[in-house]
């Protein structure tokens, strides 16, 4: 034990008890001062190392079997992995046809659309050509007659009505095909307001109603009614917003205000109140969609409040409607417009 070294030896007591001692020398800085020496029984010596080498074996066998499962739980991954991977490329294969079967629907619808549209565009201006003459020899007739004929202004109504119409269907397929443009100019908004209020007035004097007014309401300075913009296409809002208050109401005032925009000076806001059945819940996500109408007294095609957003946004402007709850009852349609040049 003096040399430096560890060992084991075996030696028996004098009562003839077998004995096994195992012994380490401690060192330090080089010097061995005390040897550590376990002395135990032959016996015990045995049973510790028997239970070393369970110990070992049964370290080897859970090594042994983890590896066994995990080898069968990667061949069932990969197992598994592969059936999807040929699922995933059966679902990829029908994926594709089923894409390349809608896009080529898409073409064919896209290519249908854009000759639906040029059908519609130049049938609006080949039934456009006939119904101008049609308008002005009405008119002339019924000048040189002298007095009111139902059956010419019958003819009188249908015709402009089918110019509506065509000049409607002008500006759907312009506002499609993104060639829709302003003409736009230095105008006084309020005289605009005045002239087409006029203009409606004189159009339903044919058939007056005594239970209904309409009523304008400036609240702009006359160094405030100067705008920029396009005079026959804000005419042609105010005008249908016009006409379907009237439209839908009874009686009752409708009232057109003028007036700057609380938040945005530098616009300024049109409003149409009326007091007439409202706006039909059914309609009102979808009211300045196309071909949306809910009216009973006109025969409209649902283009008008398209129409009319269309203008607006293209002045810059916005528009839309709402409850009429000042009055109990009816909508209101606004729209606001840039004081300038936008």
């Amino acid at each position: 034990m003096t040399d430096g070294k560890s060992g084991v030896f075996e030696y028996s007591t004098p009562g003839g008890k077998r004995l096994v001692a195992a012994y380490s020398p401690v060192t330090f800085s080089g010097v061995q001062p005390w040897s550590v020496l376990i002395v135990t029984t032959h016996a015990q010596n045995e049973a510790f190392f028997s239970i070393l080498n369970e110990q070992r074996i049964f370290t080897i066998f859970g090594i042994i079997l983890i590896a066994i499962i995990t080898a069968i739980f990667m061949t069932f991954i990969f197992m598994i992995n592969r059936r999807l991977q040929g699922t995933v490329q059966s679902q990829d294969v029908q994926i594709k046809s089923q894409f390349d079967h809608l896009q080529e629907a898409y073409e064919r619808l896209t290519e249908q659309d854009q000759i639906k549209d040029e059908f519609i565009n130049v049938a609006a201006h080949e039934l456009r050509t006939p119904v101008l003459p049609i308008i002005l020899s009405a008119e002339g007739l019924a000048e040189d007659m002298g007095t009111e004929d139902s059956k010419v202004e019958i003819i009188l109504r249908n015709a402009k009505r089918i110019n509506k119409l065509t000049n409607d269907i002008l500006d759907v397929s312009r506002i499609k095909s993104n060639s829709f443009k302003l003409q736009k100019e230095r105008i006084n908004i309020r005289k605009l307001i005045e002239e087409t209020i006029q203009d409606i007035l004189f159009k339903v004097a044919a058939n007056p109603n005594p239970h209904l007014k309409i009523r304008f309401d400036s609240k702009l300075t006359p160094a405030k009614e100067e705008i920029m913009a396009d005079r026959g296409r804000i005419n042609q809002v105010i005008s249908n917003l016009l006409d379907n208050a009237l439209n839908f109401t009874d009686e009752g005032t409708i009232i057109v205000t003028l007036k700057h925009v609380e938040k945005w000076a530098s616009f300024i806001e049109i409003r149409v109140a009326d007091t007439g059945k409202g706006i039909d819940p059914s309609i009102r996500p979808r009211l300045f969609e196309k071909f949306v109408t809910k009216s009973e007294k006109a025969k409209g095609t649902g283009l008008g409040l398209y129409l009319c957003k269309a203008i607006v946004e293209a002045h810059g402007g916005k528009i839309w409607a709402d409850d009429n709850v000042e009055a109990g009852r009816g909508a209101i349609f606004a729209f606001t417009l840039p004081v300038e040049a936008s």
